[in-house]
């Protein structure tokens, strides 16, 4: 996919606020981060953090399989969530893609990058990824890494209509443990924007298709 200058993600309450079908659903707030570690610390030697989770769902006035394969689309994801600049599809592996998430703070563009393993898809149902361990890159990779993963479920409402769910998983590192609480709101926030922007791709796509 092209890669686009694409804007920093604004604040949860200048993003696009749809209305009806398309407006994101309550979410239960997040459970408080798992604090147990696991045995022999982290990945390449670091201590371990904790887990959390946010969750954000949508009602789309748009078929499932149009939904499904929207997201099958890895490398579309950053059109309906900015934070990300890139999903880049490896030629040599489809089953892995590389994130690249990248802002300006400071008078200085600042990096961050990972690698993505593909999980085998439920056909209309459930689409899942996870980080690869030791694939940070970027200017801030070097300094941190954030083991993540990511779920799309699918739910059908009518023929012409569904509720798609986007749950992010990601470690909190462990010297950001004291703020987790405070991190959650934050990032259901921005995932409940990302998902509203979903819905007006969903929409534009279908309308686009359907015209003669």
């Amino acid at each position: 996919m092209a890669a686009a200058t694409r804007a920093p993600v604004a604040a949860p309450a200048a993003a696009f606020s749809g209305r009806g079908a398309g407006r994101a659903a309550p979410v239960a707030a997040a459970p408080a981060p798992d604090r147990r570690r696991r045995r022999g610390g982290g990945r390449r030697g670091r201590p371990a953090g904790a887990w959390a989770e946010n969750s954000a769902q949508v009602d789309v006035p748009v078929p499932l399989a149009a939904c499904f394969e929207l997201w099958q689309d890895r490398e579309r994801i950053p059109d309906w969530m900015p934070w990300i600049q890139s999903v880049t599809v490896q030629a040599d592996d489809p089953k892995r893609s590389l994130w690249l998430l990248r802002t300006d703070a400071f008078g200085q563009t600042f990096e961050f990058s990972w690698m993505a393993r593909n999980k085998a898809p439920l056909l209309n149902q459930k689409i899942h990824w996870q980080s690869v361990p030791g694939s940070v890159g970027g200017s801030l990779g070097a300094a941190i890494e954030v083991a993540n993963k990511g779920e799309i479920r699918f739910y059908p409402r009518t023929k012409d209509s569904c509720a798609v769910k986007l749950t992010i998983s990601y470690e909190v590192p462990q010297a950001l443990l004291p703020m987790a609480n405070a991190l959650g709101p934050l990032v259901t926030g921005v995932l409940e924007a990302d998902m509203e922007r979903f819905v007006q791709v969903a929409v534009a796509e279908q309308t686009a298709n359907a015209q003669p």
